[in-house]
């Protein structure tokens, strides 16, 4: 079984008198994480699967939550955003039942993050968890194994099921069944949506232009529908871990560009799920490679910064002029800024220019170029 990286930091705060919410799309591992994590604490710990009726009726007798818990040590509501109040619910616990630790999941950020957000302020911890990474994929292969299975993550993504697939067809199968009956379905029982075909048009339209920018105007003159639809499904989708949007950096060059910005998929299987195609890499043209591996590379660093608790700020950047200049990564840290050029072959890798109106503007940033040879070292 693969330690997921976020193993670390939550044992870090084991012993602190915060609880944890866990968020993740669905079929990622939130569950097997948690089982696994309560066992290795060595606490007596309780799983409540909260899909289930009875245990959320349970939780929301709050004269009778005293009982349910038990002697519990640490209590798991898995699928936490089906109890209503459950964030008074675990301010509650937090406040009265100080011996308790508790750990919520819910597969999306829609409703269990603001039912969460102001009783439980300055009294839990957030984590994401997302496809596997290149870090965990590690303790399963070597890494010239990894790659060696590049072009398969770029074709079936990395969710647990798939990677422990040993057949394409099956991992088809699986990223078909993902993206049709798991993708919209937070946002479908919230009855956030009316159209689901339009939601699904537009994850299609975004799956077809990923490494290009993209806007709120652009899109809805595609889809004859206003702007301010297309943002709030845009939102809706990051907020279920489907898509992450990515803005230009633009801070003191008076030609950056301020307003486009580039969407990427958190798992390339689903991306390509979505448009039916899983077709080899030698069957695609450079333009669609690309965007392919630049997709795969910005996710995995920032899956990569997210797990080990390493507050990164990401944009991509470039200028307006007619011979505009661009970064596909550019990643801040603690105001230092580092630039990323991502080429999927050698060729393209030697053609990386250092502009000096970003340089010049930015003094003191470093300038990498990422490859084949490179990444697996880059993300580990």
């Amino acid at each position: 079984m693969v330690t997921r990286t976020i193993e670390v930091e939550m044992k870090k705060w084991l012993k602190s008198h915060h609880s944890f919410t866990i968020y993740g799309a669905r079929q990622v591992g939130k569950t097997t994480l948690v089982k696994k994590f309560a066992q290795d604490s060595g606490l007596n710990f309780k799983y409540v699967d909260c899909d289930r009726l009875i245990s959320r009726e349970s939780l929301e007798n709050d004269t009778n939550l005293k009982e349910f818990i038990g002697e519990t040590q640490l209590l798991i509501l898995d699928q936490a955003q089906r109890v209503k109040n459950i964030g008074l619910i675990m301010k509650i616990i937090h406040d009265n039942i100080p011996d308790v630790k508790v750990i919520a999941t819910g597969s999306s950020a829609l409703d269990l993050a603001s039912e969460i957000k102001e009783p439980m302020t300055g009294r839990d911890f957030n984590f994401n968890l997302y496809p596997l990474s290149i870090n965990e994929l590690s303790q399963k292969y070597s890494q010239t194994e990894i790659t060696y299975r590049i072009e398969e993550l770029l074709l079936f993504g990395s969710y647990p099921d798939v990677i422990n697939s040993y057949s394409n067809e099956i991992k088809e199968k699986i990223l078909y069944s993902l993206s049709q009956n798991y993708l919209y379905k937070d946002i479908l029982e919230l009855d956030l949506i009316k159209k689901t075909s339009l939601l699904v048009d537009l994850l299609r339209v975004l799956a077809f232009s990923i490494g290009s920018e993209v806007t709120n105007y652009g899109l809805a003159e595609k889809l004859s529908i206003k702007s301010a639809t297309v943002e709030r499904y845009l939102d809706l989708l990051e907020q279920c871990f489907i898509i992450k949007k990515i803005r230009p950096f633009n801070r003191k060059i008076t030609n950056e560009i301020k307003h486009p910005y580039k969407i990427y998929f958190w798992d390339l299987g689903i991306r390509n799920a979505l448009i039916e195609d899983f077709k080899p890499l030698n069957l695609r043209d450079d333009r669609a490679i690309g965007g392919l591996w630049e997709n795969f590379c910005i996710i995995e660093r920032i899956k990569k910064m997210q797990n080990t608790g390493r507050r990164a700020k990401h944009y991509f950047w470039r200028t307006n002029e007619a011979s505009s200049k661009e970064y596909d990564l550019i990643e801040e840290v603690s105001g230092d800024l580092t630039v990323f050029e991502i080429k999927w072959g050698k060729s393209g890798a030697n053609k990386v220019k250092k502009y000096p109106l970003f340089f010049n503007a930015y003094p003191g940033s470093n300038l990498n170029t990422i490859n084949k040879e490179n990444c697996i070292s880059w993300l580990n």
